[in-house]
Order: structure tokens, then C-alpha cells, then sequence
């Protein structure tokens, strides 16, 4: 089950828009917590979670673009729960890595 998501707005020079964050006393029982940087960095994405989870939770990053079903997401979760994983690595979708061997970027 999601236990909160954290919704990073990395756009300094619009604000964000009125009632994109539902408030606490709705019916949304999954709680939204907001990271406002004061820097527009790509590595936000990445700070955000060391702010508001402990180092034991999954945590899950998604651009705005990328559409993920949930038995995509329950796959990845069962993956970091499982035996090849131990709840001690990171899980991911994108096949851009750097290779360990030539330490470059490839796709």
C-alpha cells in the first residue's frame, strides 16, 4: 500500500497551482506531502525522499510523462521484497544506466 506521496514542484518561476495538493481532510486517505526546493536541480527528485521517508520505506520516482499500471508497480515492489533484493536496491524501469566497465552513460 502507498503510505504518502511526495509531490516535488521544481518550477521556480510559477507557483503552484491553486488545489493540486489535496487538502489532509478529504477522502484522499493516501497523504500528499509538498517539497518546494529553492533551487530548480534535477537531482530534487532525489532529495526529496531523504526529507520525509526513513531509509527502510520503498520509495518510488516518476516523471510527469511516464504512465505506470499497478500491477507494474506491485511487480517492483514484489521484486524489492524478494529474495534478489532483500529490500536493498533500487528498483527501476528506465534503461539508461551508466556502464560499470567504460563509466559512460549509455541507453
Amino acid at each position: 500500500a502507498v503510505e504518502k506521496i511526495i509531490f516535488v514542484w521544481n518550477n521556480l518561476k510559477v507557483d503552484l497551482p491553486e488545489g493540486i495538493i489535496p487538502p489532509t481532510d478529504t477522502e484522499n486517505v493516501v497523504p500528499v506531502q509538498l517539497f518546494n526546493p529553492t533551487k530548480n536541480l534535477m537531482t530534487n527528485r532525489f532529495d526529496a525522499p531523504s526529507r520525509f521517508v526513513d531509509s527502510f520505506s520503498p520509495v518510488l520516482i516518476v516523471d510527469d510523462n511516464v504512465f505506470l499500471t499497478a500491477g507494474l508497480i506491485s511487480g517492483m515492489v514484489d521484486y524489492w521484497k524478494g529474495m534478489a533484493c532483500r529490500q536493498k536496491c533500487v528498483v527501476g524501469l528506465d534503461p539508461r544506466y551508466v556502464n560499470p566497465y567504460t563509466q559512460k552513460y549509455e541507453l
